[in-house]
């Protein structure tokens, strides 16, 4: 059981270093790029992904309300 030397721990900070980790929600969907192409749309969940090679890139699907102020209609009588 002793202590064991710092030089067994670089592969796990190097592993960690290289890998990537995202959670995609329920009201969100993602796309998966692998060196600059899509792969494949990714369902809500967590992901691990190598950080070099892939790109995910996350799309909330929630919709939105927007408020529109009045808008003047032209009519054959106001036009000039």
């Amino acid at each position: 059981m002793g202590i064991r030397p710092a030089s067994s721990f670089y592969p796990l900070v190097a592993v960690q270093t290289l890998l990537a980790s995202i959670t995609v929600f329920e009201y969100e969907r993602g796309l998966r790029f692998v060196r600059g192409r899509l792969r494949n749309e990714i369902e809500p969940g967590r992901y691990r992904y190598l950080r070099g090679r892939t790109f995910i890139r996350k799309f909330d699907l929630r919709s939105i309300q927007v408020a529109v102020a009045g808008q003047e209609i032209l009519s054959r009588t106001a036009w000039p």
